[in-house]
């Protein structure tokens, strides 16, 4: 199959809808199919290259901001190029699937590349609920099967079965999981590759006089990146990893994390890793609901930490540190980029 993926990334949006945009590219490709990204420009555009995948770049355009959906915003083109582009790409690769993970955009613009590419499929990845979506499937691992969506689409691929994790995270869960013995020598903070709203540093400033080695892993364009700098220098035991490309083996050796929600809570099941998850954005909350209601992790949002709660919160997880990790491993293996490519391969299309 030919498969277009099509999101953004940047210091307001983030690397989430990359990333895990990538994890499923990277299944699909080791499946045999071809695959195309569509990304604004500067959206870490290295990081699809690095993956051996071809893109096209899209170009900002001056534009006044639609009232809806609610992330119209997020655009730097308005709606309507953007479909003319995805279409024009689509066409000429002759895409089978249009695989997209966009606050920004609903069923409006699906509408309007379904009008010049009429016969290609679309799968959504979407966790907000906040709009109609147009796909004929929508993946959405941070709500329970059991939660209804205002905004259904034929198929729902949801739960936290679904996460989208890269293959490395089920090959290092064995050892991870055989680590953990209730101890804690390492700590990782992990606050996004932006960290736009600046936990690192209050990770940091709480973990002062703990004794514990450290490590931040964060992306080089991250906003809070100096500070973090700045207090690593500080502290012979805390050290900052830029751009890491091997988390599973960084995380497996860690036995407690403080990091942010979103994909990358799945990523901390997976191996076992107790955490302190931090919302650091809105639409992490339906995922974080899911980790408070199992006790996978003590979460918390970012306000709660601007206003000192981390230090309680890290010693609430090491009451419960062997039993948390347990629970967590028991949400995800790691395998949700597996299924939903073998539901994708081999649904009967004419049922959706």
């Amino acid at each position: 199959m030919r498969i277009i993926f099509r999101t953004d990334a940047s210091s307001e949006i983030g690397g989430g809808h990359l990333m895990r945009c990538l994890t499923l590219a990277g299944e699909a490709a080791r499946r045999g199919h071809s695959i195309h990204f569509i990304v604004n420009v500067d959206g870490l555009t290295n990081r699809v290259l690095a993956e051996g995948h071809s893109l096209t770049e899209l170009r900002p355009e001056a534009h006044d901001t639609d009232s809806s959906p609610p992330h119209a915003d997020w655009l730097t083109a308005p709606w309507q190029s953007d479909a003319a582009l995805t279409a024009k790409v689509a066409a000429k690769i002759g895409a089978d699937w249009l695989v997209w993970d966009h606050y920004g955009l609903d069923a409006r613009w699906v509408e309007a590349v379904r009008s010049a590419v009429p016969n290609i499929r679309v799968l959504a990845l979407d966790d907000l609920d906040d709009r109609p979506l147009g796909s004929d499937i929508v993946l959405d691992p941070a709500h329970l099967e059991t939660e209804g969506r205002k905004f259904p689409a034929p198929v729902m691929l949801h739960g936290s079965t679904y996460a989208l994790l890269r293959p490395e995270f089920s090959a290092f869960r064995k050892t991870s999981l055989a680590r953990r013995d209730g101890r804690v020598r390492k700590v990782m903070v992990t606050p996004g590759m932006m960290d736009a709203v600046g936990l690192a540093p209050l990770a940091l400033e709480a973990l002062r006089g703990t004794g514990w080695q450290v490590e931040v892993i964060m992306g080089s364009k991250a906003q809070s990146v100096d500070r973090v700098r700045a207090l690593v220098a500080g502290n012979p035991d805390w050290t900052l990893t830029l751009d890491a490309t091997d988390m599973a083996s960084r995380m497996s050796g860690a036995d407690l994390c403080i990091g942010a929600g979103g994909g990358t809570s799945w990523e901390r099941c997976c191996l076992g890793l107790p955490t302190v998850a931090v919302a650091v954005a809105n639409n992490q909350l339906s995922g974080m609901k899911i980790l408070a209601n199992n006790k996978a992790a003590v979460t918390l949002h970012i306000s709660e930490v601007a206003a000192g709660a981390l230090p309680q919160a890290v010693a609430d997880v090491c009451r419960q540190i062997e039993q948390m990790s347990q629970r967590a491993a028991a949400l995800c293996d790691g395998k949700g980029a597996e299924r939903v490519f073998s539901y994708v391969e081999t649904v009967n299309l004419r049922t959706i």
